[in-house]
């Protein structure tokens, strides 16, 4: 479907099965490259835990292999750090107990295997478990093949083939605990890693960094209850006001996350916002800064579309229902991200079923009048999409036949409501909405005039949307160009009204 990343390795795509509907992960290398390790290959077929993605299937041709594996969505550890992700003492804690788990786990195989490549830039950050992924370095006990890794997060070259799988990995992990350590301001972390790192006598097992890790996050969380205890009884704050000041504390780590997620790059957004639905499923402002980041280049593709209709359909971590469930617990907060789901297709899917797709999400919209009512402004406007997408199926019967030539009627007194409610901040949707009209008049002028449409209401409109036009912002290329498409239809329409309207 598209490429995920290109590096030294290989390449690797994103991928559809579209008998299972599920997404995988495949990354292509060549059989004579440096990186390709077959041993790694064999090794990774074995391997079934949760913080390591599975390998579904492997496909070679004459000079490559195609490795299919499970997709990991989500940002890795050193793009969440370059962006300015915060990194709790908390966080840190339970990103390097599970990530000790995982290498305990190979460490138990036999014989042991070797990660080999330990690195921010292979550790996924999801909602529940962090996950290793690029196992091109994996490499059993006692085997012929060469120990590689990141120069940074591993020992001299010259050390690696003398090492064990445990105190290999057990170097990168202290020297990623490090990392960590510094990130959040901890010094008992950090005198933790030192002794993962150590030549000597001080030297500790990962499994050792695995219980000081226990016994810290219980010391954490016994500090945490004793604060927030003692602050309550000198301040006399009850229970409620404990649980608001948790409350709060939540909601400021919220916001925090989803600012972070906004200041990435385009092609990092969709995938920070999808972890941050799955992190926070209740949430109505992740859905809807992706729905955003769908419409910032005006199109909505159907890789787009499958992909959100797939999220739909995700359980998040340690819950029972999906994501539309969750959601629809809150009415109010499912109706806002049902009518810009609609808003999002209606004018931006580029395939040729977006105004069907739309319509079916306006119809969510007004299906939950029982609990918002019938008087807000979604609900108003989302029945009037609703009527504006049974025009276009009729005027296909209207092309055909001839019939129905009353509808344009209702039509015309559709589009001027719609404008009333779109009024205001001249937005690219509102321009659209200007788009969408200004052709559909200039393809049906002799019927807006045969039933009672006079030349003076086209005029007042289009003087409307000239008016609207000169607002938009010089810096804003798109809504420049989608300005001079609405001049060129103004123009032609204003020549038209002169032949239609003198018949």
């Amino acid at each position: 479907m598209r490429l995920l990343g290109k590096g030294q390795e290989g390449s690797v795509y994103l991928a559809f099965q579209e008998t299972l509907f599920r997404f995988y992960a495949i990354k292509e290398v060549k059989k004579e490259g440096v990186c390709f390790s077959r041993e790694s290959v064999e090794v990774w077929k074995t391997l079934h835990c949760p913080g390591l993605p599975e390998v579904a299937d492997i496909l070679e041709t004459e000079d490559t292999v195609m490795i299919v594996s499970e997709y990991i969505e989500g940002m890795n550890l050193q793009a969440y750090m370059e962006n300015g992700g915060k990194i709790t003492l908390k966080m840190a804690m339970c990103w390097c107990r599970q990530i000790g788990e995982i290498l305990e786990y190979l460490h138990r195989q036999n014989p042991p295997i070797a990660y080999g490549d330990l690195k921010p830039d292979n550790l996924m950050l999801q909602r529940k478990q962090i996950v290793l992924v690029d196992m091109g370095s994996l490499i059993r006990q006692g085997s012929a093949g060469k120990y590689t890794g990141t120069k940074e997060y591993t020992r001299e070259k010259s050390e690696l083939q003398k090492m064990d799988p445990e105190e290999r990995d057990g170097y990168s992990y202290g020297r990623l605990m490090q990392l960590l350590a510094e990130a959040c301001g901890s010094r008992k972390l950090r005198k933790l890693a030192l002794k993962l790192m150590d030549k000597g006598k001080k030297r500790i097992s990962i499994k050792k960094a695995e219980k000081e890790l226990k016994k810290m996050s219980l010391q954490s969380w016994f500090y945490a209850v004793m604060l927030i205890l003692t602050g309550s009884l000198l301040t006399g704050m009850g229970i409620k006001e404990v649980r608001a000041l948790q409350w709060n504390t939540k909601e400021q780590e919220y916001h925090s996350e989803l600012e972070a997620a906004s200041l990435l790059s385009a092609e990092e957004q969709q995938q920070a916002f999808v972890q941050l639905i799955m992190k926070y499923p209740e949430r109505k402002e992740g859905y809807l800064k992706l729905l955003e980041q769908f419409q910032q280049d005006m199109e909505m593709d159907e890789q787009e579309d499958l992909y959100y209709r797939k999220l739909w359909k995700q359980i998040p971590g340690g819950m029972e229902a999906n994501c539309r469930e969750i959601l629809k617990q809150s009415p109010a907060d499912w109706q806002e991200v049902a009518y810009e789901s609609g808003i999002t297709y209606w004018y931006f899917y580029t395939g040729l079923e977006g105004k069907r797709y739309a319509s079916r999400w306006f119809a969510e919209v007004t299906q939950m009048s029982e609990e918002t009512g019938t008087d807000s402004e979604l609900w108003r406007k989302s029945q009037l999409y609703k009527k504006m997408g049974e025009y276009w199926e009729k005027w296909k019967k209207y092309d055909e036949t001839g019939e129905g030539q009353q509808l344009f009627s209702d039509y015309w007194d559709d589009c001027e409501q719609l404008l009333i409610f779109h009024k205001g901040q001249i937005t690219m949707t509102r321009l659209m909405l200007w788009s969408e009209m200004l052709s559909s008049w200039k393809h049906y002028m002799v019927e807006l005039k045969e039933c009672g449409i006079q030349s003076a209401q086209l005029e007042e409109k289009l003087l409307q949307a000239e008016k609207e036009r000169s607002q938009i912002q010089n810096r804003h290329g798109r809504m420049q160009e989608l300005g001079k498409e609405l001049d060129q239809d103004i123009s032609e329409i204003r020549k038209m009204i002169k032949r239609v309207y003198q018949m």
